[in-house]
Order: structure tokens, then sequence, then C-alpha cells
């Protein structure tokens, strides 16, 4: 009896080896449902009710009296950090702000893209200031000492009170965000931060103007880092700091053929025709400097816009060359083992990070679920056509434990190897 009480208590303590196994290997998948997830919620698409739904299925409690959001970055200021190459004190430090909100709670921590993370806050009216003040001392403490080589920036909402009004915290966030290209130097955003970028009523001459206002590296470290939805809330604070100014039209003229050649250079230093940028503006030419002030923020909206398409399709047809080297590596190499996003990352020279991020943008799927599905479908393949042991099978499909391997096939598939051999599922 003791014996079979032993054997009892081994067998589920492997099933929940093999369980926390797997939940490890679906971290990366996490994420990626985590970030679909906000994604929708803020952009106001979700009625509460399919929020709290949706959250449950994804195992992420959201029911508090106070909600607020920051958004962080991160970036490296080294030569080679922008073509997927990442050292290891910069993913140390990354790793070092996300356990940090790991580790409570109150915080809901989502990636937003390759370098940015957001935090959901929860809690009380009441703890929310304390919460919001824990994060951005944090995250300074962390990345303050590093300054020389980081580039780190966070911003912070508005709290509301009400999942309803999530989109609308999302919004202001987005605002404040956006601040970082017009004040470099400041690494905190909040609206008080925001407000002080604002001009004074008095004044109204040019030479009253700060001349970094309209230094041209704003725009192109906007046109670098930026994204498409924060054009409209770059381009709006971009103009209110300079509104004064604005009044004069020798200045606005100046300002429209700022832009105008700040952009093109952008444009012809990541590789791109000046003509194609000029056909996707519309005009053969540049156009007459004659906008009224209403219309300058939509026409500036539009040429940065444009700008970035252009960005973006160089930033396509370069992860397009990664993602087919990584893919062709995968098919050779899955059922190896030693398989994992580091290895493939390693072997297409990139970090895990750009990788991963880029991976499952493409394939709508992570990394860990492409491989094992076509684990699982080499596996099926040989349960039916062959007469292969199961343990066998595992091996030659890159599992070294024919336990585990059967513990994810029934994950996956729904039911176990042998009862797949025997027709149970199609």
């Amino acid at each position: 009896m003791l014996t079979e009480l032993r054997t009892k208590i081994e067998s589920e303590q492997e099933q929940k080896n093999y369980q926390e196994k797997f939940q490890e290997e679906a971290r990366e998948y996490e994420q990626f449902s985590r970030t679909n997830f906000f994604m929708k919620v803020f952009g106001g698409r979700m009625p509460v009710q399919d929020i709290y739904e949706e959250a449950a299925k994804l195992s992420l409690k959201i029911n508090a009296p106070c909600y607020n959001l920051l958004m962080f970055s991160l970036q490296d200021k080294r030569e080679g950090a922008n073509s997927g190459y990442e050292s290891e004190d910069f993913a140390r430090k990354r790793e070092e702000i996300l356990h940090y909100f790991m580790r409570y709670p109150e915080y809901l921590v989502f990636r937003w893209n390759i370098n940015t993370y957001g935090v959901l806050l929860q809690g009380s009216t009441e703890q929310m200031k304390e919460l919001t003040a824990r994060c951005l001392e944090n995250i300074a403490r962390i990345c303050q000492p590093t300054e020389e080589i980081f580039n780190w920036y966070v911003a912070v909402g508005e709290s509301v009170e009400r999942l309803s009004l999530l989109a609308e915290c999302y919004s202001k966030l987005n605002h404040f965000f956006a601040y970082r290209f017009l004040m470099p130097e400041t690494h905190i955003f909040t609206k008080e931060i925001a407000d002080t970028y604002m001009p004074r009523e008095e004044g109204g001459k040019i030479g009253d103007i700060d001349s970094s206002k309209v230094d041209q590296e704003l725009i192109k470290d906007f046109l670098l880092k930026g994204n498409h939805d924060e054009i409209a809330e770059f381009v709006d604070s971009y103009l209110l700091s300079i509104q004064e100014a604005l009044k004069s039209r020798l200045f606005q003229n100046y300002l429209v053929f700022h832009i105008h050649f700040v952009t093109m250079a952008y444009v012809e230093a990541i590789g791109c025709d000046k003509k194609e940028f000029l056909a996707l503006l519309g005009e053969e030419q540049i156009q007459e400097a004659n906008l009224s002030i209403e219309e300058l923020s939509p026409y500036i909206q539009n040429i940065l816009e444009k700008a970035m398409e252009l960005r973006d399709r160089v930033s396509d047809s370069q992860s397009k060359k990664v993602l087919k080297k990584a893919l062709d590596y995968i098919e050779e190499n899955y059922t190896q083992e030693t398989l994992s996003l580091n290895t493939v990352a390693s072997a297409v020279n990139v970090s895990s990070n750009y990788f991963s991020a880029i991976f499952s943008q493409a394939m709508q799927v992570t990394f860990i679920e492409y491989v094992t599905q076509k684990r699982m479908e080499k596996a099926k393949k040989l349960l039916r056509q062959t007469e292969k042991h199961s343990g066998d099978i595992a091996l030659e499909v890159g599992y070294k434990d024919p336990h585990y391997f059967s513990f994810v096939f029934k994950k996956t598939q729904g039911c176990t190897p042998r009862e797949y051999r025997a027709g149970v599922k199609a």
C-alpha cells in the first residue's frame, strides 16, 4: 500500500512538473495574447462584459475600483542596436524592470512593441498615487545609472474608475508619451510635465521662440522611433508649443519647408528614392507654403505618415529576410531538442527579443506555438503511418522525455498518442 501511495505521489508530482514546464514554454504565448487583448481594450472596441470574459480566459485579474496606465521604453544608444542586436547588459536591464512589475499583483505588465512595454495599475483610488509613484521611482532607480548608453522614457496616464474609460486613459497616456520626442532630455512624462512644455501667453515674436523646439533632430528622432498612432499627438503638441510664433506667416512658411526637407533627408538616408516619397504625398514638387494655421497639422501629419510608410517598408523587407532565414533554420532543426527561440535568434544574428516580436507579428502565432505545431504534425504522421513506439517518435520529433511528449500531445491534440493511433481522433 505504501508503494502504491508513493507511486501515486510521484505520478502527481511528475504531472505537476510537466504542467509547470508547459506553462513556462507558453509564457511567450501569454504575452502575445495580452498584447492583442490590450490593443482591443485601448481601441475602445470591447464592451465591458467582453473585457471581463476575455481577461478571465487569459487568467488576468481585472477588477479594481481604480485603474491607470503606464508605458515605458528602453533603447540601446550603441551601434548595432537598431539592426536587432541586443547586448547582455541591455537585456538584463529590461528584465530587471519587468521582474519588478511581475512581483506585485497590482501591476499587469504587457509588451506593446519591440522596445515598449505597458503596465496596467489596479487599486483603490487612495492607493493609485502611491502605486504610480512606486512605478516611476523604481524605473528611474534601475535606468538612471545607465543613461549614457541607454535611452529610457516612461509616461503615466490619469487614473480612471471604470474599465470602459481605459481607452480614454490610453489616449491621454499616448499624448504624454509623445513628448519624449519633443523633450528628449526628460525621462518621465506626466500631465504636469507635459504642461511645462506649453508656451507662455506673452511673446509672439520669432525671436522669443526656443530654437530647440524647431531642431531637426526632433523630427528625425520621431521618424526613427515613433509609431503611426503617435503622429497626431506629436504634431499637435509640437505646433501647440510654438503657437505664438505660428502667427507669423514667415515662420509658418519656414516650418513647412523645414519639415519637408528634414523628412526628405531622412527618407533618402534609409535608402528610399525622394521621388517615391513625393509620389506618396501626391505632389510632384514641394507645395507652395501658403497654408492656414488650421491646415498645418493635417499637412504635417500627412508628410510624417508617408515617411513612416516608407520606413516600415524598409523595416518589413529586412524583417522578412530575417524571418525567411529563421523559418528555414526551424525547418531543418525543429526535431532537435536543443532548438529554442534563443538558438534561432542567434542563428539569424538578431536578439531574442527582436526575433520574438517580428516572428509573432508576421506569423500571428508565437515561436513555441509554431514549433510545437510542427512537432505534433510530424508525430501524428508517424503514429498513423508507422509502428514505431511512442518513445521513439518522441525522440524523433524533438522530445527527449517521452512522458513530457505525451503530456504535450494530449494538451494540444485532446487525446494521448495511443488514442490517436487507435483512431480516437482524426
